[in-house]
């Protein structure tokens, strides 16, 4: 016994030595005093060691360039750990491809914000990025006059027509391609869509998604049963396909063409992982064969991919030399000018062309052996150097610049938001005026209405989102595609169809029942009664209940058919726990955003465990776990597991729905000895406490 306390007074010695007696450690050396855990006291050691090695002699295994060694470059993004040095890049340096690696929540969308922001400040402005989580990248927008915020359902394209100056069956060719890659078709299923695609346009005409389903299903009933049913797997991607972008639906590539050169970022949240996976590729194959055509639009151009291992990923088979299309688009972009920044979590599940074909290459933390080895291989990383990729804090990342530094650099990346260029006033005029052409091209009225000159039975057109207050409410969200319900002169089913389609075209669907009715002015008590009878017995929705206090609030999940009528795409839901899980996860998000520095859904810790909410205030973590099936017994797996990361929570709050799941969570966390000491630090609330 005296030697482990011996042990806790040495990490005590030591991080009061080098300044960092944090809370975080007084919780460790609690923990330790409590129940000892060799394992949680050298993990302890090592991260105190290596981080007072970094800050008083140097950083072992890494050797800091003098000052006449360090490129005189325009970007200046951090300063090297362990002393004063100033880290900066070059201009041209991003036109030469980015890898950015590391585990949520330590800085690498931050430094794609980074780069991004530098990059626009330098006077260049051909811009792309695509983001999936709708508001990682949207503080750009509202520090960049000329910066345009769209989501996916914005775009106004099609994908057969080729870009000015290209030809039509090379462009075929390659659209064919990277459908066949992504939706893994049958290679007679190629010759067969190339043909399709031929014969259409020798009537003049440009070749449309209904053209190939029709051509494929005209022709599914020549062959034997075995081809057929492969066909028939064809058939139903490409429905897929037409189903999800068919509001983006256009005759032609305007948009595409005017985006070219206008700084924008796209927003792909809620998008199915395939359709985005084919968005982003097809974005980025659009620019690659517009600038072989166009030799004097080879101006430089970046263009940053956030959580990129779902867009560029890892194939098998042939792809897996780098064969696709997507790796030769990567491979040969640099030559055409074209940057492209990948931010991505898993280095394994990326293609291998990104690593291979990036001069700059930057690892955050990685919790996962065989992502650390990768980053190894790709950075030329020593042992010594790899193994701190697993210890390093938020915000530091090893950093590698080929063909101008010898050897890798540890890197503490700048933290300052971008700022506001212009008044709020001017940069509202200046969007609107950006909107209103982007409307233009999209064959829209200002209003979003389609123009008469368009087929009236197009699905209805999701709202153009551009450029909103980060921290905007959900009324004057909802203000901006609410339509005027005459609901009193409506009858029940035409009403609630109204509302199902201004309720599910909001940027924010995950609404009580209550919250519906009041966007939609509905306040006749007897007239919701009705609305919601219908909507329920029609299969439109299904309903919820959380209990606030001594009552029950009403939550709406919309059906597949519901989402079907209002004319959008089903969105994903966060995690596995269902709709009701994932609208907790989302409330209790906002109630904590106003009063922490960062929260995170879905966070993944280094043992691999996912908390459901993690939220960070002065890098102390607080955990929310959130209760809903039962039996619940699984919930003290959860917690323990919680409990056993690296890092270690100040407090986890369980979340149940109801006074009965509450009481019955208490009791099997009180009865529970293997989190005997962490009790204290768990409390059990109810998700009602969220709604407010």
């Amino acid at each position: 016994m005296s030697s482990q306390l011996d042990k806790i007074a040495q990490l005590r010695e030591l991080a009061v030595q080098t300044g960092q007696y944090t809370e975080h450690v007084k919780r460790v050396e609690m923990s330790l005093t409590l129940m000892w855990s060799e394992t949680l006291f050298q993990h302890t050691l090592r991260r105190l060691s290596a981080k007072s090695s970094a800050l008083t002699q140097g950083v072992p295994g890494f050797v800091a360039p003098s000052t006449q060694d360090l490129l005189p470059g325009e970007l200046s993004l951090g300063t090297l750990v362990g002393s004063e040095l100033s880290f900066k890049l070059r201009i041209s340096d991003l036109a030469k491809h980015a890898a950015i690696a590391g585990s949520s929540g330590f800085g690498k969308t931050w430094l794609g914000i980074l780069l991004a922001n530098a990059y626009l400040r330098s006077g260049e402005f051909r811009l792309s990025i695509v983001d999936p989580k709708a508001d990682d990248m949207k503080s750009l927008a509202m520090a960049h006059q000329n910066v345009m915020y769209l989501v996916w359902s914005s775009l106004r394209f099609n994908i057969f027509t080729p870009p000015p100056n290209s030809p039509e069956p090379g462009w075929f060719q390659m659209v064919v391609e990277l459908l066949s890659q992504l939706f893994n078709f049958w290679d007679g299923a190629r010759s067969m869509l190339l043909k399709l695609l031929a014969q259409t346009s020798k009537t003049g005409k440009t070749p449309t998604i209904d053209d190939l389903i029709k051509g494929v299903a005209a022709t599914k009933s020549r062959y034997g049963p075995k081809q057929a049913g492969v066909l028939h797997t064809t058939l139903s991607r490409l429905e897929t396909l037409r189903n999800t972008l068919g509001v983006v639906a256009s005759t032609d590539s305007r948009m595409l063409l005017f985006l070219q050169d206008t700084p924008h970022i796209v927003s792909t949240s809620a998008l199915m992982s395939e359709i985005d996976s084919f968005l982003s590729s097809f974005l980025l194959m659009w620019k690659y064969y517009y600038r072989i055509y166009n030799p004097e639009k080879r101006e430089t151009s970046l263009h940053i991919y956030d959580e990129a291992q779902h867009r560029f990923m890892h194939y098998s088979g042939s792809q897996k030399t780098g064969s696709s299309v997507v790796s030769k688009m990567i491979n040969e972009a640099r030559s055409l000018g074209i940057g492209i920044c990948a931010l991505f979590q898993q280095p394994t599940m990326i293609i291998p062309a990104i690593l291979n074909s990036s001069i700059l290459k930057v690892a955050f933390r990685l919790g996962n052996g065989s992502d650390i080895r990768m980053m190894r291989e790709a950075m030329g990383l020593t042992k010594e150097q790899s193994e701190r990729l697993f210890h390093l804090q938020p915000g530091e990342a090893i950093v590698r610049l080929a063909g101008e530094y010898t050897e890798p650099m540890l890197v503490t990346f700048d933290s300052v938001k971008p700022a506001p260029v212009m008044g709020r006033e001017q940069f509202s005029i200046h969007q609107e005026n950006m909107k209103t052409r982007l409307y233009e091209l999209s064959g829209l009225n200002p209003d979003g209405s389609a123009k008469t000159s368009q087929p009236t039975s197009q699905p209805p057109k999701a709202e153009l989102v551009t450029n909103r207050e980060p921290e905007q409410s959900r009324e004057s969200s909802a203000n901006q595609t609410r339509l005027d319900l005459p609901v009193k002169e409506q009858t029940t089913k035409s009403a609630s169809e109204s509302i199902l389609k201004v309720w599910l075209n909001l940027t924010d669907t995950m609404l009580t029942q209550s919250e519906v009715f009041a966007i939609t002015k509905v306040t006749s008590g007897s007239k919701q009664a009705r609305i919601k009878k219908h909507l329920v017995a029609s299969g439109f929705i299904k309903e919820h209940k959380i209990q606030v206090k001594k009552t029950y609030v009403r939550v709406w999940e919309p059906t597949e058919s519901a989402y079907q009528l209002a004319g959008v795409t089903t969105p994903r839901l966060r995690g596995i726990g269902g709709y009701l899980h994932s609208f907790i996860i989302r409330r209790i998000e906002l109630c904590l955003k106003a009063e922490s520095d960062k929260v995170s859904l879905e966070y993944r810790l280094s043992n691999n465990k996912s908390v459901d909410v993690a939220a960070f205030t002065d890098h102390v973590a607080q955990y929310y776990e959130v209760a809903i099936s039962r039996p619940f017994a699984k919930e003290i797996s959860n917690i323990e597991k919680d409990f056993g990361s690296d890092l270690v929570p100040e407090k986890l709050t369980v979340v149940a729905v109801d006074s009965k799941a509450k009481r019955e969570l208490e009791e099997l966390i009180s009865r529970s000895e293997s989190i005997e000491s962490y009790r204290d630090k768990i409390e059990v609330k109810l998700a009602g406490e969220f709604l407010g």
